[in-house]
């Protein structure tokens, strides 16, 4: 990445299909995203701790003093239990936006076709339809590409985890110079879409909640880092159509 600021955009060499170095090799922005990653990493272990201490804790509350709780002691210990895990889904949340900007990669070839198979699947809400028959490989680090996507699939429009049914007709284009395209057509939308949107500016459509923030600006990160180019903009008959330049 370009050391010229601590704001500057430019992809780094390991998003252009350069292996990831070893820690040895790391130059001085390499070395702080792996100390920034690896603290990132205690800092969510160590919050994640005294919450699932406090959830065990209610948990036997709940069992073995049931027959002293009343009815305003239950609605209070679920109450505190939900929060205890919502904070502990934020936490998750806060650790995966670190993976995204700090995480060292590991470049090398994926089936984006495969990949993308394995999280339409995993989702259980929605239907793929593939039109580009043959394997496509892509270089990137795969963990963080299928985070990607993961997190991509929460956002709106797609919402799959609010248990809709979206159908997606899903092709790669091949154009002049390996230029390749991920085209992804979404019907129906979630929102009307009038215009074509960057995907930093899902975040108005998501920006409710700390989670879809966060799951948000998280895509951004790791698009910037693969040097992807991605947009959404309206389809046809209410869908909407999201390219990612690859």
């Amino acid at each position: 990445m370009s050391e010229n600021n601590e704001g500057d955009l430019a992809p780094d060499a390991e998003s252009k299909g350069v292996a990831c170095p070893e820690a040895g090799d790391l130059g001085a922005g390499g070395l702080r995203r792996k100390s920034a990653y690896e603290i990132s990493r205690r800092v969510a272990h160590d919050v994640k701790a005294p919450i699932r201490q406090i959830a065990q804790l209610l948990d036997i509350l709940a069992t073995e003093q049931a027959d002293r709780l009343d009815d305003d002691a239950i609605t209070m210990l679920d109450l505190v239990r939900s929060r205890a895990r919502h904070l502990g889904d934020v936490t998750d949340a806060v650790r995966a936006y670190s993976d995204a900007i700090c995480k060292p990669m590991s470049m090398q070839s994926v089936d984006l076709g495969a990949l993308l198979r394995r999280q339409i699947e995993s989702l259980q809400c929605g239907s793929g339809r593939f039109e580009s028959a043959e394997p496509v490989a892509v270089m990137a680090d795969e963990p963080l590409l299928a985070q990607f996507f993961k997190r991509f699939f929460s956002l709106k429009p797609f919402a799959f985890t609010d248990n809709r049914q979206v159908d997606l007709i899903i092709s790669i284009i091949c154009g002049q110079s390996d230029c390749r395209k991920l085209v992804i057509e979404i019907s129906p939308c979630q929102f009307e879409l009038t215009t074509k949107l960057d995907l930093f500016e899902l975040e108005q459509f998501n920006g409710d909640t700390l989670y879809g923030l966060l799951a948000s600006h998280e895509c951004f990160e790791i698009a910037r880092r693969f040097a992807w180019q991605v947009h959404l903009e309206p389809g046809t008959g209410g869908s909407a159509r999201l390219t990612i330049c690859l």
